[in-house]
């Protein structure tokens, strides 16, 4: 920018020697054809011309267009895709032909295949004789420059050739990558290239081939419609007003002639009086004191009631130019996307702008006087009537002869009206336009070429105007020469008439009928200016029946806390962009599940950005799309977009405050905001800022770069925090550190969202959990990228080789590392989980073993006062209350395959393999009692302790200090187990006798299915179990159950469980039982 002059400098000076061509970074096209778009205001040279278009890629794209180089492309390119665009804006800087050409990161909208062609035949080639200044963060072309300047923070960093920075161990971040030579690609991947251009273009234009555009703005023909004229009261306070604004309208002219019939009543009965005696004037004063009285009544009346309606009517102008306005702003807010594509900028705002102003001005004013008048002369024509019938014999046809002027005049006058407002939008659309480009247009020296063609757009919209005007003053010398006609008309009538009438009431009536004369011609005019300026209704009502999106909110919203997961599911979705379009998607089934990190890939014009059209509903869509299981297609507008946030290709910000662009709903304090943008490493930038929060963004945040306008929508995005976010080539304009910065970003504050990534840098989704590929609008391949790079024939392979040999490697590693970590998290969840299904069957046994023992103790208590059948009873009741938490293992506990597949991959997962399945072996298995089972249980503890093999033996333990504490064997615990040996594995596949047969031999026995528990129970509150004839000590056994009370396992040496003895219960042992107290 201080090249090229449009930042002042504070110290030091700049010399630049030479015309300089400018291409700058955001891509600008303005309204005309694509020629007019090279040349630049250059003349044309057909063999440069030719050299520039092949060199800058647009050759096979301009045999595509309808019209060549000669299509027109629309206000900001509107026919054409991003890729275009950036080489267009190309193409106009290098046929300028400067001696220096600046280019501001020209090769971050193209693909790789298409920069290196670029870079090749354009800067190496064409510009071999000039100097080129590149900007880019793209490396791989580092070895081919002549120097490289490394800038870091405003300030040069190093400066040299390729190889002198890497001896000096520059750290340029990629330099792996400059080794990438152009031209590498694959011959394939170049004609798939082509192939999808020309996909592109096709689709692009017959999508858009009855675009409207600021050259062909449709214009109406024919009269305003009695229905315009309605829409336009109705939108002021409607026909509810009419009962009192009827009434007013009638009653201001007709008090105000009755007054004047009175004014000439008293007139006439003043000349008698003076031609009588004196004798009969208080009788003839009286009288004329009536006339009087009720002239001043009907004056009074007749300023009341035009005072009332003038309100009134005001008060309609002033409701009805709001209420418009409000319409038309929420069709268009609310309208659907495809409109702003077919419509400039420069339409619209001649809407809000010239047309509303008209509405607000001339059609109130007009209308207030021709509602006047037209009750006025309709008073005057009926007094004269009454008064002398005779003047209507000139009045009739005067009124003819003009309204038949009028007719003829008006329908000039209102088309040329609307040729008007028609040759006022390109106006708009030009001034948007260089106001958008000032820094190409001063760079390329163009400013008498704008001004030269403002002066165009604005003579033809002056002869348009004058146009009017000129009709306008036909009409009003003919309409003045009919009335001239008629005054004499009616002078030679009145000195026929003169002896057989009142001479005041003839004096009023040719009063009346002056009054009938030049102003019915002004009132003819003011009519026909009327409906010219309701036009400008006619276009605003227009705008207030566009195309409507669906509901905002719907009947049954979803639920407050909707995504919980953020999973995705597309069936049989198919999209296109109007009726008579081609699909854009076809038949899309996908499921993405919640979390996951979705990439969607493809060459341009596969149908990305449609994939998220649907999903936001911006144009509907066939088939159906769910989220979370719910139909979005049932849902709000409102509801659903709110919960889905998107970091576009082109960032958005307002002409507002910082503070407002990163929370215009004002929901987060200023710690929040300030927690973001430390997130997004903004922070420090902020803070040098002299308003910090609160300083004035320009609008598009022209005084920010482009990274800076991405990372203040990616902190608005961490402070929204959806469950589902969209990044639409979020870091296709930014360097390499902003993006690096933003996929950390990413990773780290949306772990738990499910993100769908587009972009046309591979490398910024090969990380993605799966990538989705597309390929004219269908669904080709979805699966992880190591998986898709497996396929040597796939289109993401082709995609891949298409960016050159060793960045196709470098994918090929990227792809494979991300598998790695994919397989390696993959374990260490299903360890954790099968770890936390360890610790839950512990848990839930021990609270079984509890509530056992608890029942035992009531048993023993009271054993003395119950019988037999009451004791089986109470047994059978606490059996019933454990069965729900074994049910509840059972069903939580892994599949034998699963875990089956897990041990022969991880062999250290051996020791939590075996356990949950021994445990569901013995939970299977018939049980006599409790207390048997509290007995089998530390039986089978021991043998746990034993499965792992050689070494001590690991338990997984809940301690006081951390649940997942691990705790060794004792060592005679050890000795016995390498004595015993492992317990012999039992599977699903064996009979089950045979399964018995082996639980019998580790010590957990299955109980004979005919006993009841309580035929094992002896007197004396001891328990024989069937097991073994050994006893075991009432102490062994309470202390195993008192350390499964306290949710800790505590092992035990194998002889002191080998011993089988009598049971000591439970209120025996003081200490087991203060513990369960």
């Amino acid at each position: 920018m201080s090249l090229i002059g449009e930042l002042p400098h504070e110290i030091g000076q700049i010399s630049v020697n030479g015309r300089v061509s400018y291409c700058c970074q955001t891509t600008w096209v303005f309204s005309g054809t694509v020629r007019d778009n090279i040349l630049f205001g250059q003349s044309f040279d057909p063999p440069r011309y030719k050299a520039v278009v092949e060199a800058c890629g647009l050759a096979r794209d301009l045999e595509l267009l309808p019209k060549g180089d000669q299509t027109f492309v629309g206000e900001r390119g509107l026919q054409l895709s991003g890729g275009q665009k950036a080489r267009l804006n190309l193409a106009r800087s290098i046929y300028h032909g400067g001696d220096i050409i600046l280019l501001d990161d020209p090769l971050s909208a193209v693909d790789a295949s298409v920069g290196r062609h670029i870079f090749q035949r354009c800067f190496v080639d064409l510009c071999r004789d000039k100097t080129v200044i590149l900007v880019t963060h793209q490396l791989q072309y580092l070895k081919q420059v002549d120097r490289i300047v490394v800038l870091r923070d405003g300030c040069i960093h190093d400066v040299g050739t390729y190889t002198e920075l890497k001896s000096r161990g520059t750290d340029m971040r990629a330099l792996a990558s400059t080794d990438e030579h152009p031209g590498h690609a694959t011959e394939a991947a170049l004609e798939a290239e082509e192939e999808a251009k020309q996909q592109l273009l096709q689709s692009k234009f017959l999508e858009k081939q009855a675009a409207e555009t600021a050259e062909n703005e449709k214009v109406l023909r024919g009269a305003v419609g009695l229905r315009v004229y309605w829409d336009y009261f109705c939108a002021g306070y409607g026909p509810a007003l009419l009962p009192v604004l009827l009434p007013l309208w009638v009653a201001g002219p007709a008090f105000f002639c009755f007054s004047d019939w009175m004014l000439a009543e008293w007139l006439d009965e003043q000349d008698r009086h003076n031609s009588t005696s004196a004798s009969s004037s208080t009788r003839d004063w009286a009288h004329m004191s009536g006339s009087m009285r009720w002239y001043i009544i009907a004056l009074m009346a007749s300023t009341g009631s035009f005072l009332l309606y003038s309100m009134s009517y005001l008060q309609v102008a002033i409701t009805a130019s709001r209420r418009l306005h409000d319409r038309m702003l929420g069709s268009v807010l609310h309208t659907v996307s495809r409109f702003f594509d077919i419509h400039p900028v420069g339409q619209i705002l001649n809407r809000f702008s010239r047309d509303l102003h008209f509405v607000d001005d001339a059609v109130s004013t007009l209308g207030y006087v021709v509602s006047m008048k037209t009750t006025q002369f309709l008073g005057y024509f009926l007094v004269t009537v009454v008064v002398n019938p005779w003047l209507t014999v000139a009045l009739v046809p005067l009124m003819i002869a003009i309204v038949l002027i009028r007719v003829y005049a008006l329908r000039t006058l209102r088309q040329v009206k609307r040729l008007e407002a028609k040759a006022r939008s390109p106006v708009y659309s030009h001034v948007s336009d260089t106001i958008l480009g000032l820094e190409t247009i001063r760079t390329l020296g163009q400013q008498n070429a704008f001004l030269s063609r403002f002066d165009t757009l604005q003579d033809k919209h002056t002869s348009a105007w004058f146009l009017y005007l000129s009709s306008y003053r036909w009409m009003s010398l003919r309409s003045l020469g009919v009335v001239q006609i008629y005054f004499n008309i009616i002078i030679f009538l009145s000195l026929g008439i003169k002896d057989s009438l009142n001479g005041n009431l003839l004096a009023l009536s040719l009063i009346y009928c002056i009054a009938l004369g030049e102003p019915f011609e002004f009132y003819m005019r003011i009519t026909a200016d009327l409906e010219t300026y309701m036009t400008s209704v006619e276009r605003i009502l227009g705008y207030c029946h566009l195309e409507q999106e669906p509901p905002l909110r719907s009947d049954k919203p979803p639920p407050p806390d909707w995504p919980s997961r953020g999973a995705i599911t597309f069936t049989k979705t198919s999209l296109r962009y109007s009726s008579d379009a081609p699909c854009v998607l076809k038949n899309i089934d996908l499921h993405i599940q919640g979390k996951e990190k979705i990439g969607v890939v493809g060459r341009t014009g596969s149908g990305k950005s449609s994939l998220i059209a649907a999903l936001f509903r911006l144009v509907q869509s066939s088939g159906h799309i769910y989220i979370d299981t719910v139909d979005i297609g049932k849902l709000g507008l409102h509801d659903l977009r709110s919960k889905i946030s998107v970091i576009p290709q082109e960032p958005i910000l307002f002409g507002q405050t910082l503070r407002w662009n990163l929370d215009p709903l004002e929901e987060f304090s200023d710690e929040r905001l300030w927690n973001a943008l430390d997130q997004v490493k903004l922070k420090d930038k902020v803070n040098q800022m002299p308003g910090q929060l609160y300083t004035e963004i320009t609008e598009g945040g022209a005084n920010l770069s482009v990274g800076q306008r991405q990372l203040i929508c990616l902190a608005r995005a961490i402070l929204k925090y959806s469950r589902i976010l969209i990044l639409d080539e979020a870091t296709a304009n930014v360097d390499q550190e902003t993006d690096d910065i933003i996929q950390r970003t990413i990773r780290a504050k949306f772990r738990e969202s499910t993100v769908l990534t587009i972009a046309h840098r591979l490398y910024t989704v090969m990380d993605c959990d799966r990538i989705m590929v597309l390929d004219d609008g269908e669904l080709k391949e979805f699966d992880t990228p190591y998986n898709l790079l497996q396929d040597t024939d796939g289109l993401f392979t082709r995609l891949v080789l298409s960016s050159g040999k060793n960045q196709a490697k470098q994918l090929q590693a990227l792809a494979e590392m991300s598998q790695h970590k994919r397989t390696s998290a993959h374990m260490q969840l299903q360890r954790a989980m099968l770890l936390a299904h360890e610790q839950l069957v512990q848990s839930t046994e021990d609270l079984s073993i509890g509530q056992s023992a608890l029942s035992w103790n009531r048993f023993t208590h009271s054993q003395d006062s119950l019988d037999k059948e009451k004791l089986e009873s109470i047994v059978q009741k606490e059996r019933k209350s454990v069965a729900p938490s074994q049910r509840i293992i059972h069903r939580k506990s892994p599949k034998r395959k699963e875990r089956r597949a897990i041990k022969e991959e991880e062999e250290e997962l051996l020791n939590y393999d075996s356990a949950p399945r021994a445990r569901r072996q013995f939970r299977d298995s018939p049980q006599t009692s409790d207390t048997d089972s509290i007995d089998r249980r530390h039986n089978q503890r021991s043998k746990l302790a034993s499965a792992s093999g050689d070494g001590e033996a690991v338990v997984p333990v809940k301690d006081q200090g951390s649940p997942d504490t691990r705790r060794t064997a004792s060592p005679r615990a050890r000795t016995s187990v390498s004595q015993q040996g492992p317990p012999p594995q039992c599977t699903s596949n064996q009979p089950k006798a045979q399964r018995e047969a082996e639980m019998v031999e580790t010590d957990i026995d299955f109980p004979p299915k005919d006993e009841s528990p309580a035929s094992n129970r002896v007197p004396g509150g001891t328990y024989s179990p069937q097991r073994s004839s050994k006893p075991v000590s009432g102490s062994a056994r309470s202390s195993g159950l008192q350390g499964s009370s306290r949710g800790a396992r505590n092992t035990e040496t194998a002889s002191s469980r080998s011993k089988k003895g009598s049971y000591v219960p439970l209120a025996q042992n003081e200490d087991l039982k203060e513990q369960f107290v």
